[in-house]
């Protein structure tokens, strides 16, 4: 079976609370994930996965996803993906968002899509990360149907109580602690976080890293494997994309490649209405890896085309990438 385009997403904070043969096994699998030892990294995460460990789920489910795993991995990686995202691991909860939301292994689902994006949302601390997963969430809701804004209707409203709710409680200043007889130092605790990457501006953006010609280089690495789904059947199904995608940018680190979309869609909002992001890494020899950021889903190569075209008289750099 096919491979499915996995979105590259960094290791959460999470794991630097678990101690451990947990958290051993864990290091030395992303340590072997790193140099490309994937049987290595599978034996690392197969018995933490089988626990019903989300972390080592989801970072196996990658591996399976991207075709790194056995032949028939791919309904394994399915199925770890959903299991760590009902173990409420916010980065499969994200990843699982985008597959239905681009029918990447899955039936299109903008129901489904909507309510995983959210979840993420809602998990992930505030960042690039975050902002992402709230830009797609409200790029499949734009897109949906009546029958399906109502289907997540109640959703969306209970987290805008609850984002309301912790910005609130943000907002209330802390109490003063009372004063002692006894002058004590205060005690100073450092929270461990990593830096934003620098964001690039939205004009360069909009232009390929140096290194690689992302825009005349088609996508012919990845291929997408998708069930079709008739949208006369459920309200939240919707006819599953073909492999068809437009190509914006190339950037030479992932951070870099998620920081330029959320440039990019806020300032071509208009022509990128309705499309959710994917980051692929492309090994490029001697040029190094680089993070090609692609949009859709489109049916076909002619709506893709069309959509494009739009971009380019807004100034937008773009190619189509992909096959039906």
């Amino acid at each position: 079976m096919s491979r499915i385009l996995c979105v590259a997403v960094v290791m959460s904070g999470a794991l630097l609370t678990w101690a451990g043969p947990a958290l051993a096994g864990m290091s030395e699998g992303v340590a072997a994930v790193t140099v490309g030892d994937y049987p290595k990294a599978i034996s690392e995460f197969q018995p933490l996965a089988a626990s019903g460990d989300p972390a080592a789920q989801y970072q196996l489910a990658k591996i399976y996803l991207e075709g790194h795993g056995p032949v028939d991995g791919v309904p394994q990686g399915i199925d770890l993906m959903t299991k760590a995202a009902n173990g409420n691991y916010p980065e499969a909860q994200a990843q699982l968002g985008l597959m239905y939301a681009m029918g990447l292994g899955v039936p299109a689902d903008n129901v489904k899509a909507y309510d995983w994006l959210s979840k993420a949302m809602a998990a992930l601390p505030d960042g690039t990360r975050r902002t992402v997963a709230e830009a797609n969430r409200d790029a499949v809701l734009k897109r949906m149907n009546a029958s399906q804004q109502a289907a997540v209707a109640p959703a969306t409203t209970k987290a805008a109580d609850t984002q309301a709710a912790a910005t609130q409680a943000a907002a209330k200043p802390a109490a003063t602690p009372a004063k002692t007889a006894t002058a004590t130092k205060p005690t100073v605790t450092e929270t461990a976080a990593k830096p934003a990457a620098t964001a690039t501006s939205a004009t360069a953006a909009s232009k390929p890293a140096s290194g690689e010609t992302a825009a005349k280089t088609p996508d012919s690495t990845t291929k997408v494997a998708s069930a079709k789904t008739p949208e006369t059947g459920s309200a939240s199904q919707q006819a599953a994309p073909s492999g068809v995608r437009i190509q914006l940018i190339s950037m030479p680190s992932e951070e870099a490649a998620w920081n330029a979309w959320k440039q990019l869609s806020g300032k071509y909002s208009t022509q990128l209405t309705g499309l959710t992001a994917i980051v692929q890494s492309a090994d490029l020899g001697t040029k190094g890896t680089f993070y090609r950021v692609q949009t859709g889903p489109f049916e076909t190569v002619a709506a893709a085309q069309e959509r494009c075209s739009a971009m380019k008289q807004a100034g937008l750099d773009c190619l189509v990438v992909g096959k039906p």
